[in-house]
């Protein structure tokens, strides 16, 4: 291998590719056939999901990235299984730019390696095998490639966000995965160094898991994805996302828990998780959002005690819990929320107010059968039996 020296480099990220991949056989669907690089290594495997271009009856993974300037890159494909690599120019409808099958036949080594100059623009790597059909792990370093620019590390997750809820099948889908500037991309907002700071895709037909890479998405004050059909978990890496002040993912079709990684988010005002298939606890974490104004839980499926630490929402002016299997009871502080009772849903509970902000306590724990409930005398009748021990020798 020759040495290979890293310039200046844009980070990977993802452009139009899924046209042509269609008439190569891969469907509009199997969008996680595509992934945008965001490291210089990454794990993956060779399923049925996804079909090569390049090589006929065989099965591929695609990782795109783009160059800012001229840069000496070098990609290595590694596995078990022998692999097969191609590296192309754009969209890769006009053929590859290179190939490499074993790095060194004669010594065994049939890895594959890609050493090659680049000059600025996007490209498609296509990891596969030699084999038809074959599965199998690989891994996939390419080095030469600088990954730290934020602005583009911002555009490698809203490509991610594309591919994870079938972007191609988005009521709207303008300027996607192409190289407009990103607030020219439908429902996206930008400051003038890059930086995404709002996603707004509600009611626009977006199926499938939020992607974890969301988290990336350091100044997003505003994601809107409420009225889709998102399905999965909320991603805990939404947490890292400090500077949010509206997070929106209301009526979908989410599962599992809320993650206590949202009691990050302190300059959140509007949380709206209503309507969904949450389930567990409201978290004592939520509590921390000090800067939260309208708190939205209600219609989901959670269970278990509503926490006081929701006292500290000192701000809060609207709250909806109802449709859930809450028990115990109310936070005091919670009675004076909102100016009307069209703010509030605590009525529908059909729950008490907690006294001085505590939680109803557990009920009294039956007595075993060898304690007596206190007498109320000083006087009472009992006797001994073989099935009560003393505790004291």
């Amino acid at each position: 291998m020759r040495a290979i020296t890293a310039s200046t480099i844009v980070i990977a990220f993802a452009f139009l590719i899924i046209a042509s991949f269609m008439s190569s056989g891969i469907a509009a669907s199997q969008t996680g056939c595509v992934q945008a690089l965001a490291s210089g290594t990454t794990h993956s495997s060779w399923t049925d999901d996804c079909a090569a271009r390049n090589r006929q009856d065989a099965y591929a993974r695609y990782f795109t990235f783009r160059l800012g300037e001229q840069a000496d890159v070098t990609i290595a494909l590694e596995s078990a299984t022998d692999p097969y690599l191609f590296l192309s120019e754009g969209d890769g409808a006009d053929g590859f730019l290179a190939e490499n099958d074993d790095i060194a036949k004669a010594s065994r080594n049939y890895n594959s390696l890609i050493a090659i100059t680049l000059a600025p623009g996007n490209y498609i790597i296509e990891a596969t095998t030699y084999d038809k059909l074959a599965t199998g792990d690989f891994t996939l370093t390419v080095t030469g490639v600088d990954f730290s620019a934020p602005a583009d590390s911002d555009r490698a997750a809203l490509v991610a966000l594309y591919h994870a809820t079938d972007g191609d099948n988005w009521t709207y889908n303008t300027n996607w995965l192409t190289d407009a500037p990103l607030d020219e991309w439908y429902g996206v907002d930008e400051r003038n160094d890059g930086r995404i700071v709002e996603i707004e895709l509600g009611r626009n037909q977006l199926a499938g898991s939020i992607p974890p890479e969301l988290g990336n998405l350091e100044e997003l004050e505003r994601l809107y994805l409420a009225h889709n059909q998102l399905t999965g978990e909320i991603p805990p890496e939404l947490g890292n996302l400090t500077n949010l002040i509206e997070l929106a993912l209301d009526h979908n079709q989410l599962t599992g828990e809320i993650p206590p990684e949202l009691g990050n988010l302190i300059n959140l005002y509007g949380l709206f998780l209503n309507h969904n298939r949450l389930t567990g606890e409201i978290l004592s974490e939520l509590g921390n959002l000090i800067n939260l104004e309208e708190l939205w839980l209600g219609n989901n499926q959670l269970t278990g005690r509503i926490p006081s630490e929701l006292s500290n929402l000192t701000i809060l002016e609207e709250i909806r819990l109802a449709g859930n299997q809450l028990t115990g009871c109310i936070p005091d502080a919670l009675r004076e929320v909102g100016f009307d009772e069209d703010d509030s849903d605590l009525d529908q509970l059909g729950l008490p107010f907690c006294e001085e902000d505590q939680p109803t306590p557990d009920p009294t724990p039956e007595l075993p059968a060898c304690v007596d409930s206190p007498p109320s005398d000083l006087t009472a009748n009992g006797a001994w039996s073989a099935n009560c021990t003393s505790g004291i020798d």
